[in-house]
């Protein structure tokens, strides 16, 4: 498994907690924010990811001050992330089922 591939890590990481949020995430992999909604808008795009409203609204501070622990920005609102079965396969053939690198 290529650890180098962002888009394999991030969905890595989705999967083995999907209750973080996307400042937990992005500290964590060390991504700017603009690299973050680039890949999150990729995993979509390919269908590794399906988005799910959390009917909650985005903080008016910003994702800062923020409890709701999801991959949203203010932006997009408040989100949940979920991994498909295309993208449970996807980290499978990784040889990274749901497990944190």
């Amino acid at each position: 498994m290529d650890v180098s591939n962002p888009l394999v890590v991030l969905l890595s990481h989705i999967a083995s907690d999907p209750r973080s949020s996307g400042l937990e995430l992005r500290a964590r992999l060390k991504l700017e924010r603009s690299t973050y909604q680039d890949l999150l808008g990729h995993l979509v795009r390919m269908g590794y990811l399906a988005e799910r409203a959390t009917g909650d609204t985005c903080a008016p501070a910003g994702c800062e001050n923020c409890s709701v622990g999801c991959q949203s920005t203010p932006e997009t609102g408040a989100r949940h992330l979920e991994l498909t079965d295309r993208g449970r396969s996807f980290l499978a053939r990784s040889g990274q089922a749901g497990n944190e690198i």
